[in-house]
This record gives structure tokens, C-alpha cells and sequence, in this order.
């Protein structure tokens, strides 16, 4: 694929490409068919980002990653130890009038700010691309599963949504804010109470909404955004698309960049909250104490991975 995405890139005379392990919703845990980063470069860890030009492939993952990486692809690895290690790569690499393309809804506004700095200071460009060239080039893509959406009841959620709200409302009129865009999907499912099977090993609710100090919340679409034009909109550039900012500029909407104000709501536990918390780590107690009896039999035959998948 790495010949093919070069083609591409001078098929629309671009110097690089950036292409994130990602999805929309910026899960670690991805659907089989998001995982373009492993189908680009072979790399199958949970954590990276490859940057591809004409000459150079480079992969960017953790310290957990780095001698894995090394095995499983050729592209050259570097070791993420701080935040600014792409910025401080791009900052060598840049040249003016370079442009570099990328997928607005697969990098964070956080994130796209902060390279624009180093972009701007090389007089070269970060250029989001409405069309993803992993998805047109990857032929053995694997086919979207269908999503099975839930309910979480209130018995176990401890409080309705309608409640969750009215204190919602109440924390946006303190932000000075007309409405808030919701993109974080663990936030999302406690707020409405719902859960899905999207992914393997978290039962998150995949969705996005608009709460509103006067309102009803609604789903975030791009057919709706005209219904935000002139309000203070609060987006929290961390949890958020570079492409739902984008759709919320170009619909008239006062973007702010805030602390999602939602997030302390959801962290104060309620009392149905805390026991089923207590009795999650009592069933995951005795898990642990169950490892740790048969421990001693693996030592002479068993490896590592064995007593993982046990």
C-alpha cells in the first residue's frame, strides 16, 4: 500500500500524509475496519501515528510499542516519550510551501492547533482532506459490523437522563455558553443512559450530541448544524474532531474552546454509582485471588501469555 499512498500523494501534490491509529470517536479499542494504521504499516499495537512522504515512512508509538513496531513493519520507529515529539519531528522535516494532508475527523482540534504552530513557522500547510486514500486503497477492507444499541437502566445508572440534564444545563449557563457539542462517547453513554457492542472491550455508546442551556439536546449531524448559527458553542478541543469544529465554523457558530463541563457531573458518583463500583471490584477481587492460588503451577511450564489469557 505504501507505493500506492505515494501515488496518491503526488496525485494530488501533496508532501506527506499523516494517518493516526484512530477512529472518529478516538477509541483505543478499534473496529476492525478503522484499523487503517496496521493496514498501512503491518504495526498492530493499540497506540501510533505514521507520518508517509516521498522519502520518508516513519511511525511514531510509546514505549510500550517501540521493539514491537521494530519487528513488524519497515518503517522507521520513533520512541513517544512527551507530547511535543511529532511537532518537534515536523519541526525538522517542514520546508516552505510543503503541504501535509490528513483525515479532519481521525486528529483532535487540539491537535491540528498544535501543529499549525510549527506549520506556520516553515510557511508550509496542514491540510485536511475530506476523502480518507487508506479507504480506497486498503481492498481487503473488513466489512462494518452491525451495532447492537442498548439501554443501561435506571436501576443501575442511579438517575435518568432528564435529571443528568437539568444539572447539565446548569453547568453550561456557568460556562457561559449557548450549547455544548458532547464527542466523548463515555460521557455520552452515561448522560443518556445508554450502551452499544461497537467495540470489543468497552460498551460505549457511539454518538454525538448537542446539550443546550434552553433546549432539547439533539444528535450533532452536519445537516444540523445550521440550528447553532450565532451561539456560543463550546467544543472541547481534546475530545473533538478537527472536522466537527470545522462543520461548526462554517455553520455560523461561535466556537469556544473549553473543558468539557460535563466531565465533573459524571466523575461525582451517586450512591447506585459507588456500589456498583464496589461490586465490580469484588467480582474482579476474586479474580485476581483465583490467578494467585494456581500461579505456582505455571511456574515450570506456563509463560506469560498463559497466564494472561487465563
Amino acid at each position: 500500500m505504501l507505493k500506492e499512498l505515494r501515488a496518491y500523494l503526488r496525485q494530488i501534490k501533496a508532501t506527506a500524509i499523516i494517518v493516526p491509529h484512530s477512529d472518529s470517536y478516538f477509541n483505543e479499542d478499534l473496529r476492525p475496519e478503522d484499523e487503517r494504521l496496521c493496514a498501512l504499516t503491518g504495526f498492530t499495537g493499540s497506540a501510533g501515528l505514521a507520518v508517509v512522504s516521498q522519502r520518508q515512512a516513519v511511525l511514531f508509538t510509546d514505549g510500550r510499542y517501540t521493539e514491537q513496531a521494530k519487528q513488524q513493519t519497515s518503517f522507521k520507529v520513533i520512541q513517544i516519550n512527551r507530547q511535543s515529539v511529532v511537532s518537534d519531528w515536523f519541526d525538522g522535516f517542514l520546508k516552505p510551501n510543503d503541504v501535509v494532508v490528513y483525515d479532519p475527523w481521525l486528529v483532535s482540534a487540539f491537535q491540528v492547533d498544535r501543529w499549525s504552530k510549527v506549520f506556520a513557522k516553515h510557511q508550509a500547510t496542514l491540510l485536511a482532506r475530506d476523502s480518507n486514500p487508506i479507504d480506497i486503497l486498503w481492498t481487503n477492507r473488513p466489512k462494518p459490523q452491525a451495532v447492537i444499541t442498548f439501554d443501561y437502566a435506571e436501576k443501575h445508572a442511579g438517575q435518568s437522563t432528564q435529571e443528568k440534564l437539568k444539572n447539565v444545563s446548569e453547568a453550561l449557563k456557568n460556562a457561559q455558553i449557548d450549547a455544548f457539542v458532547l464527542c466523548n462517547p463515555d460521557t455520552v453513554s452515561w448522560l443518556l443512559n445508554k450502551r452499544s457492542n461497537a467495540c470489543k472491550y468497552n460498551p460505549a455508546y457511539l454518538n454525538r450530541i448537542v446539550v443546550q442551556t434552553k433546549g432539547k439536546p439533539f444528535y450533532f449531524c452536519e445537516n444540523k448544524a445550521f440550528m447553532l448559527k450565532d451561539k456560543k458553542v463550546g467544543i472541547d478541543s481534546y475530545e473533538t474532531p478537527m472536522k466537527i469544529k470545522q462543520i461548526l465554523q462554517d455553520a455560523g457558530a461561535i466556537v469556544q474552546n473549553i473543558y468539557n463541563p460535563i466531565l465533573p457531573l459524571q466523575a461525582v458518583k451517586n450512591e447506585t454509582e459507588a456500589k456498583g463500583m464496589a461490586q465490580a471490584a469484588l467480582f474482579d477481587s476474586i479474580a485476581v485471588c483465583r490467578l494467585l492460588a494456581l500461579l505456582p503451577s505455571f511456574k515450570s511450564t506456563g509463560t506469560e501469555w498463559d497466564v494472561s489469557a487465563y
